[in-house]
């Protein structure tokens, strides 16, 4: 991984789990994680709302018959992600984390 560019990965998913999104960036004098934890996301579409840079992006969930068939997925552009925070601090269900 070049410094400074950052590493988006999906881990752990499968049939029964999302599992999580991370994206990383290795700077000289820190290392910034983002870790979105798929599973616990509820797609309340309050990142897209708070994101500065518009990185983050719900991908629609779809209702069969009244019921939720499949949930909101969540995408964050890592060429555009300043890893501020302000999705972290909005999340209502802590699904998010950041290491600075």
């Amino acid at each position: 991984m070049k410094r400074g560019t950052t590493l988006k990965r999906r881990s752990g998913s499968g049939l029964k789990t999302e599992g999580t999104l991370v994206l990383e960036r290795k700077m000289v004098t820190h290392h910034d994680v983002l870790i979105w934890d798929l599973d616990r996301c509820v797609g309340c579409q309050l990142g897209p709302h708070v994101c500065p840079k518009d990185a983050i992006h719900h991908i629609g969930g779809e209702v069969v018959d009244g019921r939720l068939a499949t949930k909101l997925k969540v995408d964050v552009d890592a060429e555009t992600c300043v890893f501020c925070g302000m999705c972290v601090a909005m999340c209502p269900v802590h699904a998010i984390s950041l290491t600075l």
